[in-house]
C-alpha cells in the first residue's frame, strides 16, 4: 500500500508521466529536409545537379509557386540539349 501511495505522488507531480507538451513539440519537427532537384547529363560527366527547390508544406510536392518555378526551370534546362530529369531528394536535419 506504502508503495501504490509513493508512485500516486510521483504521478501526481509528472515524474514519472513524460510531459506530453514537449513531447508534442519534438515530433512536429521534421527529420528530413525534402528537395525536387533538376539534374542534367553531361557527357563525361554524369548526372549534375543544376537547381533544387524545397519543400516547405509537403515531402513530396513543393507549393504552388515552387512547381510553377520548377515547370519554367525545367523548360528552360531542356533547351539546352542535354538530357535531363527530375528527382527528389531528402537530407537529414
Amino acid at each position: 500500500m506504502l508503495l501504490f501511495c509513493n508512485l500516486f505522488k510521483l504521478n501526481a507531480l509528472n515524474l514519472i508521466e513524460p510531459n506530453t507538451q514537449k513531447h508534442r513539440a519534438m515530433k512536429s519537427k521534421n527529420k528530413y529536409t525534402w528537395y525536387t532537384i533538376i539534374q542534367q547529363y553531361y557527357i563525361g560527366c554524369g548526372w549534375e545537379d543544376v537547381s533544387h527547390y524545397e519543400h516547405t508544406k509537403s515531402k513530396f510536392w513543393p507549393d504552388k509557386e515552387t512547381k510553377e518555378l520548377l515547370n519554367h526551370d525545367l523548360a528552360e534546362y531542356r533547351l539546352m540539349g542535354y538530357a535531363t530529369r527530375v528527382i527528389r531528394r531528402k537530407e537529414l536535419n
